[in-house]
């Protein structure tokens, strides 16, 4: 699902694209709409799905789409996606300098030196 249905529906809310009918095709089940918790744009009954055990063949989805015009919906109904679009901030804090815990001798290298 999350490949097929969920992909559609992602392209349905972000870009201007609509499904449309797949003409000539008058096998397969409808596309999911509601699953579990999830749900998805109405449009996607025009999908259609492919299952190996009823027809017969591999398991796939199709969906048609039409573009309308180019770009990326901007709507106050997104302001979550125009989130994923601005550039990630990272907060960046400044390091505390470490103290040692013991003193350092310094004899110990000047005899090492001798």
């Amino acid at each position: 699902m999350e490949e097929n249905e969920a992909v559609v529906d992602y392209a349905l809310k972000h870009r201007h694209v609509v499904v449309v009918p797949i003409s000539g095709l008058n096998i397969g089940e409808e596309g999911i709409t509601k699953l579990g918790t999830h749900r998805f744009n109405a449009s996607l009954k025009m999908a259609k799905r492919f299952y190996p055990h009823t027809h017969n063949m591999d398991g796939f989805f199709i969906c048609k789409l039409l573009k309308k015009k180019d770009g990326i919906k901007v709507s106050e109904d997104f302001e979550d996606y125009e989130d994923d679009l601005a550039e990630p901030t990272v907060e960046v804090k400044p390091q505390k300098k470490l103290k040692p815990k013991t003193k350092i001798n310094s004899s110990i290298g000047k005899s090492a030196q001798n």
